[in-house]
């Protein structure tokens, strides 16, 4: 995060001060325990491997910084946060493990384990370390120290060297994945350098990798064959990408820098052996671990200081940028005091003009000797080239040279450097008017010492190689001896022989008690220490996993640089391993922790199968013993089970006689394809099957409904009495009752169908509601022809009556008239009830209109809100079904007032070409779960007028109150 961001923050923190200062005061006192048993400060570090040159020499910075302050450090190479690569975010169990107090400060290379992850969950995660004193190296978090690399002056160098000394136009830039943070090339910066030399920057220039050689492969094959860009030259966002860009472009024959020129990031020690040489952009990897920890030293100490650290990058050219010369830096060394072409050499003025620049130099190596020891160096070399020069005879420069460049790789430096050193003494000299014979001299005597510089550092390299085999032959013999080891007893053993053969001064070996408790308890299995030698434990010694080194052994890792190694097996956490981190190369470790994992997990599963073979064995003897005591009541077994077979079997033949002989259907059928299983005499000739093809039938051929056969096959209950419409042997439809009950047949899920034919008495029930239906009508006509004009004559003749008795005796007359007003009432009455018996407007007005009749009626009667929604886009002319509509209207508002107690009814009525449909939605106690199986009269009635004209009823609940009736008549 940016730094002018930070005050954002602020605010926050001060809002929680007082929380985190009790947080401090409750961690102080954990620290005071910790630290009783040592008095040194020890420092942590977060990385995700130690593999790597930019690992190397930010751990050998932190490390050097360390041992000049008596500082002890642990690091741990926990992987990248929550990285999708394999299984290695199970390593990030490192990052807990180090919660447990045992340092003081901690180092996090926040930009390598976080490159991949989130900006919050990177800060979050630095964040969760508080009060612990926190450095990051790379990604800046508010509220913590960082150091970092600004990548922006040597990618500036590199695109100015690029396009103003070679006239690249063509660019094609491979970055890191789109999701991670602090890019190397980002969009805006990189469109601002190009713009500056008159270059349009574009999107598709960019491919995105994941800093792994694959993906500088790939994303060549993208540049050439997919986008087709024009390209002049790669550049990559790590030498690693670099590296596979430049060989897939030789597998493709295109010549490196012939043809293409790749560039690349990071100056890793690969990208100067690879052929060509490649040309990259050097991080002050050293500087950044050196200020990190000295950051920290300072914070922990609470001495004022810097929050933000920032080191210049700077360009390094080599041959795949298109320069066939020695590797060199364009890091601008700079000439402070000029000869000014003095006539005479002097040897005072060469030094006096070549210190700076050459101290500058070995600076941007990372020599951090004492200025006084680099000047000596110096010094010595230029006094043995002067004197050279005088005596003829004399090689006391190349001498000097040569026990310079071995004492220097002794101590591991960077010995190309003094390539460039006497590049800068060529360059000194040209500021001098020298006689020939002296030039001819000095340039036999830079060769002579370009050469040396060439072989020695070849030797050294040859030596690199011997020692590297040597170790990778020790790694091989060692991992030989993991893969026999079958048991812990074996495998460490084989520990202690790892031990010896790589010089390990320091070793702690544990496994977690709990894998799915990592965090917890750990078990002490084996420790190595210089004092006391091996020590082997029992599986007693239990101690906490954070403490990583028992706190009785703290006292003997003191003044020892250590690396914790997480052990797991793809997710499964198994322990680690503690070891010293002086002698021995760093990326020996994790080639050690997939050895080391995979032999505990091979030896766990071993010790399971021995721990199963011995249960398996103990289980025979006793299924042994059980089997010879049960012998004997087995065979008193077999003879009841034959007698008992005996009598199934009679019971079967009585069950089946009485099947067969039942004159109802039956039929057993198989749940979960609906074929016929078993059925008796009378449903096979019901149906016209042959008892021969009775396995090829199935229950669906013979029902005329698809809702019938849905209910019949999801229904989980079993069903009685159920109307259902079949086909017999000659395709002719007609009514059953049938009852289902689920059962098991011949290790089936079945269903056992019982049917009954109610065809006459459908027939019966029909012919009586016709009768009804007459008699209705004619009750209603006589209520309305001869009942309804019966009492309009007594109406008008007690009207008579009453104004005849008006002058002779009013309240005899006024009794009449009441009278006669009751009559009429009851005429109004009569006449309601003979248009409910018969409604005669029906065969007038339609439907539709009776409805509206019936709603308005609804409303007056029983003073409840009845509305009604019509659609009648095609008329409805049959009279029998509008009549047989209309009741099972009438009868489903009737059971919505009367059993449903409903205030609201909504009658909805939909005619058109392809069906007519009429439903009855009320808000009352609607009907129960599951409808009783002995249903009410109305309900039969609606479904056998249904049935008459072709209609199919459902009743359902509307919504979460209520009951929805509905009729469709399907017209297509």
């Amino acid at each position: 995060m940016p730094a002018s961001d930070s005050h954002d923050w602020k605010p926050r923190f001060g809002a929680i001060k007082y929380l985190l200062l009790t947080i401090k005061i409750r961690w102080l006192k954990v620290r005071l325990v910790m630290k009783s048993s040592r008095d040194r400060l020890c420092f942590g570090y977060f990385c995700p491997k130690l593999d790597g040159h930019c690992e190397n020499r930010i751990w050998a910075g932190v490390a050097d910084y360390a041992a000049s302050n008596n500082i002890d450090l642990i690091c741990f190479p926990g992987e990248g946060l929550r990285s999708s690569r394999n299984f290695e975010y199970q390593a990030n169990v490192l990052y807990e493990l180090a919660r447990g107090g045992q340092i003081d400060g901690l180092i996090i290379h926040s930009k390598a384990i976080g490159a991949t992850t989130d900006q919050n969950l990177l800060t979050d995660f630095c964040l969760s370390y508080h009060p612990l004193p926190v450095v990051s190296i790379g990604f800046q978090v508010q509220g913590i120290a960082c150091v970092q690399s600004d990548n922006s002056i040597g990618m500036r160098q590199l695109l100015d060297h690029l396009i103003t000394y070679h006239q690249y136009r063509y660019f094609a830039f491979i970055n890191g994945p789109e999701t991670g943070m602090n890019p190397v090339l980002d969009y805006l910066s990189l469109s601002s350098l190009l713009k500056e030399h008159a270059i349009e920057f574009q999107p598709q220039m960019i491919y995105n990798g994941n800093f792994h050689q694959e993906s500088g492969a790939q994303a060549v094959e993208y540049f050439l064959s997919i986008a087709k860009l024009p390209v002049d030259v790669i550049v990559a966002a790590n030498d690693a990408m670099a590296l596979g860009a430049m060989e897939a472009l030789q597998a493709k024959g295109v010549s490196v820098p012939g043809q293409l020129a790749v560039v690349g990031f990071d100056n890793i020690s690969s990208s100067r052996y690879c052929t060509p040489p490649l040309t990259s952009v050097s991080q002050p990897n050293y500087e950044l671990g050196r200020q990190s920890i000295a950051l920290l030293h300072d914070r922990y100490l609470s001495r004022p200081g810097v929050k933000l650290v920032q080191l210049a990058s700077h360009l390094v050219i080599r041959q795949s940028c298109g320069c066939f010369h020695h590797d060199s830096s364009v890091a601008s060394f700079t000439f402070k005091k000029k000869a000014e072409n003095r006539p005479f050499l002097n040897q005072d003025c060469v030094l006096d003009i070549l210190l700076e620049p050459a101290s500058q130099a070995l600076d941007f190596a990372a020599y951090r000797d004492p200025q006084g020891v680099k000047r000596l160096w110096i010094e010595s070399l230029v006094r043995a080239f002067f004197y050279d020069l005088e005596h003829h005879q004399s090689d006391s420069f190349i001498t000097t040279l040569n026990d310079l460049l071995r004492l220097l790789v002794i101590k591991k430096r960077d010995i190309f450097v003094w390539h460039k050193i006497l590049t800068i003494l060529v360059d000194c000299f040209l500021n001098f008017e020298l006689e020939r014979p002296v030039w001819l001299k000095a340039q036999y005597l830079w060769d002579k010492a370009r050469v040396l510089i060439g072989e020695v550092a070849q030797r050294n390299l040859g030596y690199e190689l011997m020692e590297s085999e040597r170790l990778n032959r020790r790694l091989w013999e060692i991992g030989n001896a993991l893969i026999a080891s079958f048991d812990l007893e074996k495998l460490m053993e084989v520990l202690d022989q790892m031990v010896k053969a790589l010089e390990i001064e320091f070793c702690v070996f544990s496994v977690y008690c709990d894998i799915d408790n990592p965090l917890k308890n750990a078990r002490l299995l084996y420790l190595f220490t210089k004092q006391r030698g091996r020590c082997f434990f029992d599986n007693d010694y239990i101690y906490p996993s954070n403490q990583i080194v028992p706190l009785e052994f703290q006292e003997q890792a003191i003044g020892i640089n250590m690396i914790v190694l997480p052990l797991f097996f793809q997710t499964e956490q198994l322990g680690f391993v503690c070891l010293h981190l002086t002698k021995i190369d760093s990326s020996v470790f994790d080639v050690l922790r997939q050895q080391i994992s995979s032999t505990l997990k091979g030896a766990g599963l071993m010790r399971e199968i021995r721990d199963y073979a011995n249960r398996l064995e103990d289980e025979v003897d006793n299924r042994t013993r059980d089997l010879i005591a049960t012998n004997h009541q087995l065979e008193k077994e077999i003879e009841e089970r034959q007698k008992v077979d005996k009598a199934l079997k009679e019971s079967e033949l009585n069950l089946r006689a009485i099947t067969e002989a039942t004159p109802i259907p039956l039929a057993i059928i198989n749940l979960s394809t609906g074929s016929l299983l078993y059925a008796n005499i009378p449903f096979c000739r019901c149906f016209g099957i042959n008892e021969r093809d009775l396995g090829q039938c199935k229950i669906q051929d013979f029902l005329t409904d698809p809702l019938d056969q849905e209910s019949l096959f999801h229904n989980t209950s079993s069903m009685e009495n159920q109307e259902l419409q079949v086909l017999d042997a000659r395709g002719r439809s007609f009514s059953v009752i049938a009852s289902f009950q689920h059962m098991t047949f011949l290790k089936n899920k079945a269903i056992l169908c019982g049917f009954y034919d109610i065809t006459e008495r459908k027939r019966l029930e029909r012919e009586i509601l016709e009768i009804s239906g007459r008699e209705q009508r004619r009750i209603g006509q006589d209520l309305h022809d001869d009942l309804c004009q019966s009492l309009a004559g007594i109406a008008v003749m007690i009207s008579a009556l009453a104004n005849n008795l008006m002058d002779h005796d009013e309240e005899t007359a006024g009794k009449a008239l009441e009278i006669s007003t009751h009559i009429n009432d009851a005429i109004a009455r009569t006449r309601s009830l003979a248009r409910g018996l018969y409604p005669a407007a029906l065969e007038e007005n339609g439907l539709a209109y009776m409805l509206r009749e019936l709603a308005q009626k609804i409303k007056m009667q029983f003073r409840v809100q009845c509305e009604i929604i019509i659609r009648e886009i095609v008329e409805l002319t049959d009279i029998s079904q509008s009549l047989h509509l209309y009741r099972i209207c009438q009868e489903a508002v009737n059971n919505a007032i009367h059993h449903g107690q409903s205030s609201t009814i909504i009658i909805e009525f939909i005619s058109t070409a392809e069906k007519i449909y009429l439903a009855v939605r009320d808000n009352g106690l609607g009907f129960p779960k599951n409808l009783p199986s002995e249903r009410g009269m109305g309900l039969r009635i609606m479904h056998y007028r249904a049935n008459i004209i072709g209609a199919k009823i459902n009743i359902k609940k509307n919504g979460k109150k209520g009951t929805c009736l509905s009729c469709t008549i399907n017209r297509k």
